[in-house]
């Protein structure tokens, strides 16, 4: 087969590194593959893409925010490439490609199997109800056009079943995968010199986009609790960067936390640093089946993470980590205090867990969607 994916942004993140998995995976399996999206010069999907000698499409004006132009003009970019590339499929992935793509595959000359994976439903967000029901019309209208939607997380394909995005015999779980045999940990002592963090020291960590999905700002307020009154002598660090950054560092000044809370901006590989951390903690409001806890799972890590899309069919709560409602830094703290507390506890997690991600295998992952693709 022929297999053109489409993202909107050539970024990294987790649907970037869900589009790089296939594409590689499914080029291994003797398939014909290349990858389009926007804002090429973000560059960090393109020049691993381009590594693996998989073709990448710059499409100038696929862009994340809603741009009436822009938009329609992408429509007419993506159709002319898919007269051209002529693939038997296309994999929509993103919102935003998700809506202008089908339009595009609707419009075109050449006849092509449209494939939509949700990485978590923007009409879920906390939006204003008038932006929450433009997405979730713009979902629905274009339903139609796709032939199928891959959900990673059942609750995701529970929604698109009650507000009836698509048939519901056209929606597939097929839960994210990664590699065991390919993931490589620094030992913590070298994971913690390269990241410039103290050796002894109790550090409790994440690895995240700044954006408002992941509530970052939730973890900001636990860390004040833990530091500032309870005087606990511990560090939060996490890795990553992003369009909050100025926000959350204001917000860290201001709780006299700039010492003890640090933003240690992106890491090559940032999977490889993660047993520089004792608790890993994800702190989102949204969410599909995250990367990072798997890979935290697979590092032996202790997890505390919200309940949100489907974390809560991955983490099962005291067994291999502990759930805690979304948007609430008390649990938060209480919960990374559980963990401290109880070193039996804490073994059990790390021990549970490294064992369970096996369950979440990239090439069952593969061959499913390529099943799909069928």
């Amino acid at each position: 087969m022929k297999i053109l994916y489409i993202i909107t942004l050539l970024s990294w993140g987790g649907a970037d590194k869900y589009v790089y998995d296939l594409a590689t995976g499914v080029k291994a399996s003797g398939h014909d593959v290349s990858v389009a999206g926007g804002e090429v010069s973000l560059g960090d999907l393109a020049d691993k893409l381009k590594a693996q000698a998989i073709d990448v499409l710059p499409l100038k004006n696929l862009v994340r925010e809603i741009n009436p132009i822009k938009d329609l003009l992408c429509i007419g970019e993506i159709k002319r490439l898919i007269e051209t590339e002529k693939p038997d499929v296309v994999h929509l992935n993103s919102s935003k490609a998700g809506v202008i793509g089908s339009i595009a595959a609707k419009l075109s000359k050449h006849r092509t199997k449209v494939i939509y994976t949700c990485h978590g439903w923007v009409f879920n967000e906390s939006l204003n109800p008038l932006i929450r029901i433009i997405y979730l019309g713009l979902e629905k209208f274009t339903g139609s056009f796709k032939d199928k939607i891959i959900c990673i997380s059942e609750p995701d394909r529970q929604s698109a079943i009650k507000y009836r995005i698509i048939k519901s015999e056209k929606l597939i779980t097929i839960h994210n995968g990664i590699d065991l045999n390919l993931m490589s940990f620094l030992e913590k002592n070298s994971a913690r010199q390269e990241l410039g963090l103290p050796a002894n020291r109790i550090i409790i960590g994440n690895i995240a986009n700044f954006f408002k999905t992941k509530g970052l700002e939730f973890l900001i307020e636990a860390a004040d609790t833990l530091i500032n009154k309870q005087k606990q002598d511990i560090i939060f660090a996490i890795i990553g960067d992003g369009e909050l950054r100025p926000q959350l560092e204001e917000q860290i000044k201001n709780k006299n936390l700039s010492a003890s809370f640090l933003l240690l901006g992106k890491k090559q590989s940032a999977a490889k640093y993660l047993k520089a951390f004792d608790i890993y903690v994800s702190s989102s409001v949204k969410e599909g089946v995250p990367y990072s806890i798997l890979e935290a799972m697979a590092a032996g890590l202790p997890i505390v993470a919200t309940a949100v899309g489907g974390v809560p069919e991955v983490i099962k709560n005291k067994k291999n980590g502990l759930l805690i409602n979304a948007g609430d830094p008390q649990a938060i703290s209480e919960a990374i205090n559980t963990i401290l507390t109880d070193s039996s506890f804490r073994n059990q997690l790390s021990a549970t867990a490294s064992m369970e991600v096996k369950n979440y295998s990239l090439r069952l992952q593969i061959e499913k969607t390529l099943n799909a693709y069928q």
